[in-house]
């Protein structure tokens, strides 16, 4: 069963939450964590900085059109980021809805038999 193997940079004894190292950076996030932090940011600054965010996020000539790793571990750490016992930590609620609002991580396609908190019309 690979999903109880041991992943690199988990926090000891707490659930959903990656260490940051200097030789790794952030331990093992699920995909669903970076995903929800780029669509929160799109959505807080597509109104209101829409070239800053596209000069600032992508770099043609270094990484193509892949949004950059620090700017990508920029946006996990202000949105994810917590204090655990002196030392920041990545730290994410699951990609659900929980007392029936959706969670920070929201993605009803994770969980398709789920019911969506947007209607049954609309994707998560």
């Amino acid at each position: 069963d690979v999903g109880s193997c041991p992943k690199l940079g988990q926090c000891p004894g707490v659930k959903d939450c990656a260490v940051i190292t200097d030789e790794y950076g952030i331990g093992h996030i699920p995909p669903f964590v970076p995903l929800a932090a780029v669509k929160n940011a799109y959505q807080a600054l597509s109104q209101s900085q829409p070239n800053k965010m596209c000069a600032d996020w992508f770099n043609y000539e270094t990484d193509g059109c892949n949004i950059k790793k620090s700017v990508l571990d920029e946006l996990v750490l202000d949105q994810f980021g917590e204090d655990l016992d002196g030392e920041t930590v990545v730290k994410f609620p699951p990609p659900i809805l929980i007392d029936g609002v959706p969670s920070k991580t929201y993605y009803r396609l994770e969980y398709i038999n789920e019911k969506s908190a947007y209607g049954e019309d609309c994707g998560g």
